[in-house]
């Protein structure tokens, strides 16, 4: 089994790739374990994780290449709709869940809170199976439970 601690720096383009087929959720975590195409066994204790295309092996006849594998997601499209742009932005924000943009494409992994949130403000999407990868947001500190609340229409506090 080979150890891999970070993604390769400078792979040869001209070698022939082998790839490493992995869901995003894997992919999210510093140490696991996964077997190449053509059988190769990977340990994975990674400095920083890794993203789909990321070479992180090579021999003298292939370079190893992260597969992430697509899943079913929601996509909305900004268009010229600014305001429909940010409030779906803001929508999906509000829930915590994570969301990639992909030029004028908001995806988010398909999740029946997401489908009534576009369901009720009226947000056109569709579903499509995609490589997802949400944006990273730093808070700071890692510790998301700073204090912040959430108010309905009312004024009323929640959370």
């Amino acid at each position: 089994m080979e150890l891999i601690q970070k993604q390769l720096a400078e792979p040869d383009a001209d070698l022939p790739t082998v790839e490493l087929t992995v869901s995003r959720f894997k992919l999210q975590k510093r140490r696991w374990r996964a077997e190449a195409a053509d059988g190769t066994d990977f340990g994975f204790d990674l400095e920083q994780p890794l993203t789909h295309g990321a070479v992180f092996f090579q021999t003298a006849a292939a370079r190893y290449v992260i597969a992430q594998e697509p899943e079913l997601v929601l996509e909305t499209s900004l268009g010229d709709d600014a305001a429909a742009g940010a409030r779906a932005g803001w929508s999906v924000g509000n829930l915590h869940l994570p969301m990639q943009v992909d030029g004028e494409i908001i995806r988010v992994a398909d999740d029946p809170a997401i489908r009534q949130l576009f369901e009720q403000s009226g947000v056109p999407y569709k579903e499509a199976k995609s490589i997802f990868a949400p944006m990273r947001v730093s808070t700071g500190t890692g510790d998301h439970s700073h204090s912040h609340s959430h108010s309905d229409d009312h004024g009323h506090s929640h959370g």
